[in-house]
């Protein structure tokens, strides 16, 4: 009798966690939170007489981002010396903290873009990402190439940005933006290959381990996942919206 439930818990359990529920599952995610972004910009854009000042809005958008990844750096460095309760609340809030005010921040921006009443632009904003998203899918999907390889420029190119956008921050001229925001885009869209190449791994690994792996181990592997792709697309929308300002 007892052999009976532990077989179909077991089998149960195989039911819930496959490779193509964790595709589907982080597909959901995805969509859940491009739909979110969509949401939250159709809101400032039938509220925009609530909004006065949204760039004050979302240079302290900006703030509450730096503050929370700052918190985040500083709580994984001294993480063995914080109590379990501290640790535990920041490792919860300030991950949360910093993705809605992400999300805020890049709605308010696209809102900004879109508000310019160009109906071209505005389709050109969306489109240009959103088809870059299903041919760098495609590639990566079928292995057509190995994005796996350019992990290292990836990074360097990644941190590379920052520096560049920092010095630009204080040297600003039109021709260095324009440049950096074309490598930009250039680099978050070779982000997307690799993002989809990691969900593939993660969903053999699941495959393989599917036994020993717990829902919530689940839906954490699928978040994050999903998160990834989310932020190079967003990223995208920001560069794209730029370049055509």
């Amino acid at each position: 009798m007892f052999e009976n439930s532990n077989l179909s818990i077991k089998q149960k359990k195989h039911f819930i966690l496959t490779k193509n529920k964790f595709y589907a599952t982080t597909f959901l995610f995805l969509g859940i939170m491009l739909l979110s972004l969509m949401s939250m910009t159709m809101v400032f854009t039938s509220t925009n007489w609530i909004f006065q000042d949204l760039q004050r809005a979302k240079r302290l958008l900006y703030i509450a981002i730096g503050t929370s990844f700052s918190l985040f750096i500083v709580s994984f460095f001294f993480r063995r010396k914080m109590s379990t309760s501290i640790g535990f609340a920041l490792f919860i809030v300030v991950p949360w903290t910093l993705s809605l005010s992400f999300l805020a921040s890049s709605s308010i921006s696209i809102y900004l873009t879109l508000n310019q009443n160009n109906v071209l632009k505005s389709l050109a904003i969306i489109a240009i990402p959103g088809a870059t998203l299903i041919v760098i899918g495609l590639l990566s999907w079928f292995n057509i190439f190995k994005f796996w390889k350019l992990y290292s420029f990836l990074i360097f190119g990644t941190f590379g940005l920052i520096i560049f956008s920092i010095v630009s921050f204080f040297i600003f001229n039109s021709v260095l933006h324009t440049i950096y925001s074309v490598l930009a885009y250039i680099i978050f869209s070779l982000w997307i290959g690799f993002d989809i190449w990691i969900i593939q791994k993660k969903a053999e690994y699941i495959q393989t381990y599917e036994r020993e792996i717990t829902i919530s181990a689940f839906l954490a592997l699928a978040l994050t996942s999903a998160f990834s792709i989310f932020i190079d697309v967003v990223n995208l929308v920001l560069i794209t919206a730029d370049l055509l300002r």
